[in-house]
């Protein structure tokens, strides 16, 4: 069974083609011999999208999915049988659709990374991964990452509560 990693997208793109990207994500039960190309591993919420058309022709959509354990997945082609790419890359999806620029942010909490996707219709795609630490209070039941906070935060308190950890095992 994957960690899965919880992606928040916002694309700029022509309006004529948001269709066309959001084709791309898998939903649900789909089965990926039925669905043609699409986006390896990756699954939108549908119920997440919001799109305005940020000036005519050119709209701003915002989304979420869900990657079985990395965005790394996306970042080339894959799925290649007999010469047929089945899984297209990121980058050739923004191709494709005319992205203007795109960033997701993608956060894996059960193995503590996160992951930043950029891309830019004049420079391409960029990619970057993050380890993060993640703490928990056993008094106030909050969870965060340490990254999150100021640097001189004291580490021997919870954040939110204040209540002091009493051992490695309560963060």
């Amino acid at each position: 069974m994957p960690n899965w990693v919880d992606t928040n997208w916002n694309v700029t793109l022509p309006t004529n083609k948001v269709t066309r990207f959001l084709n791309y994500f898998l939903e649900g039960e789909d089965r990926d011999k039925l669905k043609g190309k699409y986006l390896f591993r990756t699954f939108i919420d549908k119920e997440s999208i919001s799109q305005v058309e940020t000036e005519p022709g050119i709209t701003c959509l915002t989304f979420v999915s869900q990657s079985a354990w990395s965005l790394k997945s996306i970042l080339d082609d894959s799925g290649n049988n007999k010469g047929i790419v089945r899984c297209p890359s990121l980058s050739a999806i923004c191709v494709d659709c005319e992205v203007i620029n795109l960033s997701a942010d993608g956060d894996e909490p059960g193995m503590c990374f996160r992951e930043h996707i950029l891309w830019d219709s004049t420079c391409g795609l960029s990619y970057d991964k993050e380890d993060v630490t993640l703490w928990s209070c056993d008094h106030c039941s909050s969870m965060g990452y340490w990254e999150d906070y100021d640097e001189d935060i004291d580490h021997s308190v919870c954040p939110e509560c204040g209540h002091k950890f009493n051992d490695e095992e309560d963060n």
